[in-house]
């Protein structure tokens, strides 16, 4: 039996690198995924592309930091697919700036999608959850350390990771059993991180020089793939982690174990 057989999933940010692997596991292994993302030229081919391959998916179009966005999508997802059992929250705002040179919308936006996001998705999927259903929010290993030139991002995912355990107490007093996780994936192939070293590159490095960097600084020596993240979230979206909650699983290659 596949492991997310017969369980409905929205997965956030769905058209993006992290989310689409995501996407793509969930549907494979059986569950029934609403590919929510703002973009509604990169959703629907995501979408598309999971039931090509004999999966049963639907784009929905979801604004993370807007209440009345989730809870439209909410609304949706149990009137098309008749419930919901898991919420992975993969949406996120963080463009690359310091403290001394970002602007304010750039910080306000990426708190307004990365953090208001992962705690309206859970107010407002809980309420609509079944038995024992499941959250994952994806955090960052950039929530452990300084990030000279990405304090927007580091500092919004440092507060995923404080309100996922704050929400994973909460829902284990109620009735339901909700479980509260978050993943902080490493350095990830994908369209983003590629922008990561262009940003850094600018400060007098080459590209490929800066990427070099900081694959050394990675114990295993490599760059992540997206599915390592998409099986660390099928994972801990599954009855497999059904005694697991209100932590985080680091996936980095042992970044974060190095001094």
């Amino acid at each position: 039996m596949k492991r997310l057989e017969g369980k409905v999933a929205i997965v956030t940010g769905g058209a993006g690198g992290i989310g689409t692997a995501i996407c793509r596991v969930f549907a494979r292994e059986g569950a029934r995924v609403a590919v929510a993302d703002v973009s509604e030229r990169r959703g629907p081919s995501v979408a598309e592309m999971i039931r090509s391959a004999g999966g049963e998916a639907q784009f929905m179009r979801l604004d993370a930091g807007d209440p009345a966005s989730w809870r439209a999508l909410i609304d949706a997802v149990v009137g098309q697919f008749g419930g919901l059992d898991i919420l992975v929250n993969a949406a996120y705002s963080g463009k690359a700036g310091a403290v001394d040179t970002m602007p304010d919308d750039v910080w306000d936006e990426a708190f307004r999608v990365t953090t208001d996001g992962v705690f309206y998705g859970m107010k407002t999927a809980a309420a609509a959850m079944r038995a024992r259903g499941a959250i994952v929010n994806i955090a960052s290993v950039a929530a452990y350390r300084g990030s000279t030139h990405n304090i927007a991002y580091a500092a919004a995912k440092s507060a995923v990771i404080s309100a996922t355990k704050s929400a994973a107490m909460r829902f284990a007093e109620l009735p339901h059993k909700i479980r509260v996780n978050a993943i902080a994936p490493g350095m990830i192939q994908t369209p983003a991180l590629e922008k990561t070293f262009v940003a850094l590159a600018r400060e007098g490095r080459s590209i490929e020089s800066t990427k070099a960097a900081m694959v050394r600084q990675i114990p295993l020596g490599e760059i992540g793939d997206p599915n390592d993240i998409a099986h660390a979230a099928l994972f801990l979206a599954s009855d497999d982690a059904r005694y697991v909650t209100g932590t985080e699983l680091i996936v980095d290659g042992g970044f974060l174990a190095r001094w």
